[in-house]
């Protein structure tokens, strides 16, 4: 046990802005889907020359910077010319900057001085969600997804404690890469149409991005699909009106502050919200966090329309409870800790044979209540091999619809391994030495811990 105690203070230990983008693609890899069909990924390639390969219609999708661009391929050039104007303009506006810890600080401080004020209202929205997530969850860790994330300086905070996954349309150096190194996985994508499984989140945040949507019902449907039974979607700092009349009246000022601008197009991208949506039935049931910024806003706005001014916008934080799907079938699944061990340059694996599948995988089983990842690793290897084993390496954790998957790089007395095709701890497996050159080629379960073992030890041969 004192080896499972100093593995488990050595990954406490490690540095938590040295982790490289690369490895949150393989930890959500398995809940990643085809923008396309739905369809689950393989990889093809490594580095940035990558690419998501749908198993269903085949079609590839590249990743860049760590980051997948799961659009759908007719979409992507519209959006790409989209990003660019829209980034001239941020930076035009001073709501970008080329220097990188702009975005570092946001949004506590605003280094350019421009929208010092608003970014504190951000802020300020900001520490409010932070509140709400502690005194509804506690100390729980939840998925997060940051849809619509921007420069992703949410998730960047959030993924001091939680799982997060940021989706935006823009993956460069204004949207998503604006932080070169993430604790998150950032993926380009539309609101309405999420390239994520289903049942997979605790938690969805749409801070000021709801009204970036094409279609705002379709993107509540997408959240909904995506969450967790009992998961909530939180809709903040986007602008709305109390009727589509002012929706309407609103748009227009855009078009024109748009048009003034040389870009005109960009309007057709940005919407305010009609209070309504948040009323009538829907996928959730909404509740009013924050009416306002502050309390007097309200009163503010409404004395204006009062005297005939301009219908103004409300920035309330909407917290939608996920409503039962009927004949739902959706239940936790019990975490998996397992042990990687590689003897002459071959790994051990459990070969299942059944007369639909074959597949393989590594040593291992369930994390059982109030036991550790680590714990459950040694004791598995323990009972299933009689092996004392040593842990030095962890991979995952991989995030599953319902469940947890851990797996660490281990050492033992080699004169214990098992020999190649004897008896495993189930009549229908064996053990089977996988060459680690050829692990692309078995169906290794799972498929996130394939795809990352490869990377690792052709890095590792080259080293």
């Amino acid at each position: 046990m004192r080896a499972v105690a100093q593995a488990e203070e050595r990954f406490a230990q490690t540095p938590q802005g040295l982790t490289p983008p690369e490895n949150f693609l393989y930890r959500w890899f398995e809940l990643l889907r085809c923008p396309q069909c739905c369809g689950h990924f393989v990889v093809a390639g490594h580095g940035e020359g990558r690419a998501l390969r749908c198993v269903n219609c085949m079609t590839p999708f590249l990743t860049k910077h760590g980051i997948p661009q799961l659009l759908k391929p007719e979409r992507a050039p519209s959006i790409r010319e989209y990003c660019a104007k829209y980034d001239r303009l941020r930076l035009q506006e001073g709501w970008a900057s080329t220097d990188p810890e702009f975005y570092l600080q946001l949004p506590f401080h605003d280094r350019t001085g421009r929208h010092v004020s608003q970014w504190q209202l951000r802020a300020q929205s900001f520490r409010q969600l932070q509140k709400w997530i502690e005194k509804t969850h506690g100390l729980q860790r939840l998925r997060i997804l940051d849809a619509g994330a921007g420069s992703g300086w949410m998730s960047r905070l959030l993924a001091e404690t939680h799982h997060v996954l940021a989706t935006d349309v823009n993956g460069g150096a204004h949207g998503l890469n604006a932080h070169v190194q993430r604790r998150f996985l950032a993926v380009q994508a539309e609101l309405d149409c999420l390239p994520l499984a289903a049942n997979s989140f605790d938690l969805i945040i749409a801070n000021a991005s709801a009204h970036y949507a094409n279609d705002v019902q379709q993107f509540f449907a997408e959240a909904a699909r995506v969450l967790r039974p009992g998961g909530r979607l939180v809709v903040m700092d986007s602008p709305v009106y109390r009727d589509q009349a002012a929706v309407a009246a609103a748009h227009e000022r855009t078009r024109d502050y748009y048009a003034r601008n040389r870009v005109p197009e960009l309007a057709q991208n940005y919407g305010g919200l009609a209070r309504e949506l948040f009323i009538k039935p829907s996928a959730f049931d909404f509740t009013c966090l924050r009416r306002d910024f502050d309390n007097f806003s309200p009163i503010k706005k409404w004395l204006r329309e009062k005297l005939g001014k301009a219908s103004a916008a409300r920035f309330p934080i909407w917290i939608g409870a996920r409503l039962p799907v009927p004949n739902e079938d959706w239940h936790f699944g019990r975490p998996r800790a397992g042990a990687l061990l590689v003897r002459d340059n071959k790994l051990l694996t459990y070969f299942f044979n059944g007369n639909k599948q074959q597949y393989w995988r590594i040593p291992g089983g369930g994390i059982e209540e109030g036991e550790s990842p680590e714990h459950a690793a040694v004791r598995e290897l323990r009972e299933e091999l009689g092996l004392e084993i040593t842990l030095r390496h962890r991979f995952g954790p991989y995030l599953f619809a319902n469940k947890e998957h851990y797996y660490f790089l281990a050492e033992t007395n080699s004169a214990d391994l098992p020999q190649e095709n004897a008896s495993g701890f189930e009549e229908s497996c064996t053990v089977n030495w996988l060459p680690l050159a050829r692990l692309a080629e078995f169906e290794l379960y799972s498929s996130a811990l394939q795809w990352e073992l490869v990377e690792y030890f052709q890095k590792n041969s080259r080293a």
